[in-house]
């Protein structure tokens, strides 16, 4: 996650030298920004945690859930917004498709260790 964070964080930062100044291409970086937030809250939250500890763990197993629910939304929002940019966003389509997974599959979702 870290490393598609950073890339993240690149990309808006040439985006917006690109002089972004109408309504929607704005919006878009300010997105890819919460979007990037959130990603780099997740191993944070992992950090020193086995993958059999945070099974155990409902508070962690949520928040980690959530920030990728908030990245994947602003994401979405930058696909709708700014389809250049969303291109250049390393695991975009991933990020989104998961977050629906989150959003919408919670019946079909199992988690299972090893």
């Amino acid at each position: 996650m870290r490393c598609a964070a950073t890339t993240i964080l690149v990309v808006v930062a040439a985006n917006q030298q690109g002089g972004c100044s109408v309504g929607p291409q704005k919006l878009a970086p300010n997105s890819v920004t919460w979007a990037l937030r959130a990603l780099e809250r997740v191993p944070r939250f992992l950090a020193g945690r086995s993958l059999q500890a945070y099974l155990a763990d409902d508070l962690r197993q949520s928040a980690v859930e959530r920030q990728l629910e908030v990245a994947g939304d602003a994401l979405g929002q930058v696909r709708k917004l700014d389809l250049d940019l969303f291109a250049r966003v390393p695991e975009g389509l991933l990020i989104v498709a998961f977050r629906n997974v989150l959003a919408h599959g919670y019946a079909t979702t199992r988690r299972r260790a090893g």
